[in-house]
């Protein structure tokens, strides 16, 4: 999920990014219908501009395109968060294995550099009270990206289009960065994900492949578990 762009973000860029802290806090509930006349009425713009940020709210996986009507907040139960994130957990197990002992030097340096930025993300979530959630919400965006890179390391280095594309697919259906926005339910998802991955690490290092699959294949299962309790929280079946 990106960060606020920065430097002069189109009106389109506002917007969606509005919309996606409204979306993330509950604001906006999982299963909203967002028409585009009553979004341009709300914040006193055309119509295009509110495409292009539901168009940017698709491609992160919040939202489903309805053509010219608009767009539907993505819902989804907990029962099919938790089997989504079931076949994920086996997927990037296999990954994990297929990498071990394949990093090279780039991939390590990005693994460092995910996890510093992970911690220092998690330390500045709660660092930040409660009532700030757009703080909350950027420290928790930079854990998303953090994880999200230590993960794509691994699916690269497992050297399987196929196998990289099919976890990519499962990511675009739930996307893994809701997770992070789990925290009111889970404050120990940050530096647990963060501890998580240095175990995964040093197993890829030693190498010891069937280590390596099942610490992360425990890992995806135990973040799925934590969005589904966030989704039960929310309403979900």
């Amino acid at each position: 999920m990106p960060d606020r762009p920065t430097g002069s973000p189109s009106r389109a860029d506002d917007l969606a990014h509005e919309l996606q802290v409204e979306i993330i806090t509950g604001r906006i509930p999982l299963g909203t219908r967002l028409r585009q006349e009553d979004l341009a009425e709300r914040f006193g713009v055309s119509r295009t501009p509110i495409r292009e940020a539901l168009r940017q709210l698709q491609a992160i996986g919040l939202v489903e395109q309805l053509g010219h009507r608009g767009a539907l907040v993505r819902s989804f139960s907990p029962d099919e968060c938790r089997n989504i994130f079931l076949v994920r957990a086996e997927l990037e197990g296999l990954a994990a294995e297929r990498a071990s002992g394949r990093l090279t030097t780039y991939d390590h340096a990005d693994l460092d550099t995910a996890q510093a930025l992970l911690r220092a993300g998690g330390e500045r979530v709660q660092q930040l009270p409660a009532s700030d959630e757009e703080g909350r919400l950027i420290a928790l965006q930079q854990c998303s990206q953090a994880n999200e890179l230590f993960h794509n390391v691994i699916l690269a280095a497992a050297n399987c289009p196929p196998l990289r594309d099919t976890v990519q697919a499962l990511t675009n259906r739930v996307p893994r960065s809701l997770a992070w926005h789990t925290f009111a339910v889970d404050p120990g998802i940050v530096p647990r994900s963060a501890d998580d991955h240095d175990r995964i690490s040093e197993a890829l290092d030693k190498p010891d492949p069937k280590r390596a699959r099942k610490l992360l294949h425990a890992h995806v299962l135990d973040t799925g578990e934590t969005l589904a309790r966030w989704l039960s929280r929310q309403g979900g079946r």
